[in-house]
């Protein structure tokens, strides 16, 4: 009985030998094991990869193990949107252009074959300037005209007189002397018939025109 049982015992200790030496075996079944020098250190070659060797595999030969990945940094907040810019005030709407002419009949200017304004045609041409304050005034033409009786050259010259005297008069209002343009059309230019007495009366006028801009 006593050998069985030490049979038994050195058995098992034999077993016991070949588990540890497949466990050695399987543990070092993927290592290569590398040669090293005197101190210890792993030998490599010209390019710098550890010699191997049939010795046991240097830590230092190891592959690395791959670090884990760091996490990705925040992403920054975005910027705040920049605020929208005001809309400009519409430009002001630009003044209208004005035209306006006045036809004041000499009878009510004048005496018969007169140039001189006679108080109820200065009325007349303070109604025309009461108008003219609501533009801004650029221009004034002052034009006379006559009926067909005499000569060409005297109505003429009588046009002219008249309409000047309309623009003196006018200056003495405060209307600018060099905004105001004086013609005379003589019978050159009549609305109506010179034959009769009614046509010939049409004939005889001033006619005042303004330009400007509305204010």
């Amino acid at each position: 009985m006593k050998i069985s049982l030490l049979v038994n015992k050195a058995n098992m200790a034999k077993i016991y030998v070949a588990v540890a030496a497949l466990a050695a075996c399987a543990a070092y079944a993927d290592v290569k094991p590398v040669l090293t020098d005197s101190q210890g250190a792993p030998v490599r070659d010209a390019s710098g990869a550890c010699v191997q060797t049939s010795g046991i595999l240097h830590p230092d030969c190891s592959a690395k193990k791959a670090e884990p990945a760091k996490p990705a940094a925040p992403a920054a907040p975005a910027a705040p949107a920049a605020p929208a810019a005001p809309t400009p005030p519409a430009a002001p709407a630009a003044p209208s252009s004005v035209k306006q002419a006045i036809t004041i009949q000499a009878e009510a200017l004048f005496d018969f074959d007169k140039s001189v304004l006679k108080p109820a045609g200065k009325k007349s041409i303070d109604d025309a300037i009461a108008k003219m304050q609501q533009i801004d005034v650029q221009m004034v033409i002052a034009t006379g005209h006559t009926d067909s009786v005499g000569t060409d050259a005297y109505n003429q010259k009588l046009s002219e007189r008249r309409a000047n005297s309309v623009k003196e008069y006018m200056v003495s209002k405060g209307v600018a002397a060099a905004k105001i343009t004086t013609l005379g059309k003589g019978e050159t230019q009549p609305v109506a018939t010179n034959k009769t007495a009614e046509g010939r009366a049409k004939n005889r006028r001033v006619d005042i025109e303004f330009k400007g801009v509305s204010r």
